[in-house]
């Protein structure tokens, strides 16, 4: 049986681990990055356009060098992706019509596209 595609918090994980962050601390940095995918796609959701870091930042009331952190964070759990534009931009396309409808009925879960990330 096909295993199937990974999630992007499992490709977070796997790309976290093979960085060298340990066993303890790498399913809650790939979970903090998932978080900072889905508040970068939400943010743009409610503003109507793909926000800068600094109007990310603005939008969610954090500083600007939190928001360079987030984006720090990402990159090293998505070292091939030079930003979280892509992948949010992604979710949003899966997840766009749910947050419209403020469905949070199900689990906000999702599998990455076969050939969207290297595996």
């Amino acid at each position: 049986m096909a295993r199937p595609p990974r999630t992007l918090s499992e490709h977070a994980l796997v790309n976290l681990r093979a960085a060298g962050v340990g066993p303890l601390k790498a399913p809650v940095v790939a979970a903090q990055v998932v978080t900072d995918i889905w508040a970068l796609a939400f943010a743009a959701f409610e503003l109507g356009h793909w926000p800068t870091q600094p109007e990310y930042a603005a939008f969610w009331k954090i500083t600007d060098r939190t928001a360079q952190r987030q984006w720090a964070r990402f990159r090293q759990a998505f070292p091939d992706e030079s930003s979280p534009d892509r992948l949010a931009r992604l979710l949003q396309s899966e997840m766009g019509k749910r947050m419209a409808e403020r469905d949070s009925s199900a689990a906000f879960a999702w599998e990455i596209p076969t050939g969207a990330l290297a595996v």
